[in-house]
């Protein structure tokens, strides 16, 4: 028998001219392109003057910024630990600061399977009881801080992260809840989520702030930031249920048939073969309500909470840095902008890992 040679496919690809048409042809998609090009040209030249061959850095006076005629980036430098810190003793720096270390590297290590095993769990429980120590203080010959002087970068790293984790096993008690045949659990479980996906995040905060210490026994009262914890941790476990209620459903009966043919009981087959399927499929959707949950906590104001975007706001409160809120609001989106783009370089590069294992 003689050989068959195979040869490979080859693929062809649009050229340069081809791929460029519809941008220049007919007549008016040129006009719009050109148009396009020169606005946004315009556009970047002006930014980069205004960023930085107009601005001021290093320490300057805000005279010497508005004769610059650029952005002042020594407001930020002045003006640090007001956005970073809030009202934080200037002495006690360092603790906030280790506490954002230690939560952001817990955070970005939850992103790695290969860590995904009991230690990782017992990682975030110290890590949010040191967390609390460093920041309360009171102990170990730390000086005592009252969570009212709470703010600023800290304070929403520890409320997105923690709220992240605290609420992540309520919503899949609640995404099984709503399967589950004992009736009455499944109406309680679609009627909370129902409820609270139906309502603003501001309106559960105010509910958290008001309401909830009218419902407690007299002489008692929640910690301002508790209670805005509490109110995070409800309102992301409800679209959490839902996200991961979604991953349940779409899970092929047949697995859990074949697990049930082979003896295992029900919490296993949910445990081990039902659960990790659904979350591999609805990992875009939980990574999606993550960012959502950073982004949240910048309405946490609302009940007396200063948090980065506050700070912000209270570093050009006074009369010396007033009219300089573009640096400020600059800075504040870029941290935002960077954590919300590292989670969504871990979502990617699971699902990658999740569908190089179903190949």
């Amino acid at each position: 028998m003689s050989d068959i040679a195979i040869t490979p496919v080859q693929r062809t690809y649009p050229s340069l001219k081809t791929r460029m048409s519809p941008y220049f042809k007919p007549w008016p998609h040129a006009i719009i392109t050109v148009l396009g090009v020169l606005l946004i040209g315009y556009a970047l030249v002006n930014l980069f003057g205004w960023m930085v061959l107009n601005a001021t850095f290093g320490h300057a006076t805000p005279d010497e910024c508005r004769a610059a005629g650029g952005a002042c980036w020594a407001m930020l430098t002045e003006r640090y630990n007001i956005i970073l810190f809030g009202s934080y003793p200037a002495g006690e720096y360092w603790r906030p600061a280790l506490a954002i270390v230690m939560v952001l590297s817990v955070l970005i290590a939850s992103g790695f399977r290969q860590l995904w095993k009991p230690a990782l769990a017992i990682a975030w429980v110290a890590v949010m009881v040191l967390s609390l120590v460093l920041m309360g203080g009171g102990v170990l010959g730390l000086e005592a801080v009252s969570t009212s002087r709470w703010g600023g970068l800290p304070l929403t790293v520890g409320l997105s992260a923690f709220g992240i984790v605290l609420a992540l096993p309520l919503s899949v008690a609640l995404a099984l809840g709503r399967r589950s045949k004992i009736m009455v659990m499944k109406r309680f479980c679609d009627a909370y989520v129902e409820i609270v996906r139906g309502l603003p995040l501001l309106a559960v905060l105010f509910v958290a702030s008001t309401m909830l210490p009218l419902l407690l026994p007299g002489g008692n009262m929640i910690d301002t930031i508790l209670r805005a914890q509490i109110a995070l941790v409800l309102f992301q476990a409800a679209y959490l249920a839902e996200a991961i209620r979604s991953g349940l459903d779409a899970v092929p009966k047949g697995q859990a048939e074949a697990a049930h043919a082979l003896g295992l009981p029900d919490r296993l087959v949910s445990r081990l073969v039902v659960l990790p399927q659904a979350f591999r499929i609805a990992l875009p959707a939980i990574i999606n309500t993550f960012i959502e949950s950073i982004k949240d906590t910048t309405l946490i104001s609302i009940i007396g909470l200063i948090d980065v975007l506050g700070g912000a706001r209270g570093a050009i409160a006074d009369g010396t840095w007033m009219g300089f809120y573009r640096e400020a609001y600059l800075a504040v989106g870029i941290a935002f902008f960077a954590f919300c783009y590292i989670l969504s370089l871990h979502s990617r590069r699971l699902e990658q890992e999740f569908a190089n294992e179903r190949r």
